[in-house]
């Protein structure tokens, strides 16, 4: 299981891959509505922003969504899931169809309120090159001022998204107070699925 993690200042995640695969002329497909600073980094780099308009509900089709960026020739997908907003979830098997069919563009998933969902896409992170994942610590752990996050995707795209990184990119207090929060993993996942089975 080719899995790796970098760990980061969460919204540096964001921007550092933005930086990483957009420059200028280069053009960024996002869902609208969606996280806004997305459409901050994007600016910038001096990239170019598409916005693919979603149900009121949040929801898309994916066959058409693929088509739009393929017509578009977008050079990068960046989205929440489940979105922010909308609180709208895309299944895994919708990703798969979504990442086999872009199968030459990165596509990042902002994961940001993952402990929320019924399931993650870390379980395709083996099957798919193209997948990157962004987790935060801000949400479900209530650990915003923390500042920490992750990057998920296979070993060899962390190698290099890591030669782009600068260092110290967390200091050592956040990255304590990370661990020691994570070892309580369990707890705070099962609170997130009671107030998720409590909303629906």
């Amino acid at each position: 299981f080719g899995v790796d993690k970098e760990p980061f200042e969460w919204r540096k995640i964001l921007g550092l891959l933005i930086g990483y695969f957009l420059k200028k002329g280069k053009t960024l497909l996002t869902l609208d509505p969606d996280f806004s600073m997305y459409d901050y980094y994007c600016g910038t780099y001096d990239a170019n922003l598409l916005k693919y308009p979603t149900r009121d509900d949040g929801s898309f089709d994916v066959e058409n969504f693929v088509r739009y960026a393929i017509d578009n020739k977008v050079d990068m997908i960046l989205f929440s899931n489940p979105n922010n907003p909308t609180g709208f979830l895309l299944t895994n098997e919708e990703i798969k169809v979504l990442l086999k069919q872009l199968n030459t563009i990165p596509v990042v998933i902002d994961e940001a309120y993952a402990e929320f969902a019924k399931e993650s896409a870390t379980e395709l992170i083996d099957q798919f090159d193209n997948l990157y994942i962004t987790r935060t610590l801000s949400k479900a752990y209530a650990l915003a001022g923390a500042r920490v996050g992750f990057l998920v995707s296979n070993e060899k795209n962390i190698k290099q998204i890591h030669k782009a990184n600068v260092p110290y990119v967390l200091n050592c207090i956040s990255q304590m107070i990370a661990m020691i929060t994570l070892k309580h993993e369990v707890k705070y996942c099962k609170v997130c699925h009671n107030i998720s089975d409590t909303e629906t």
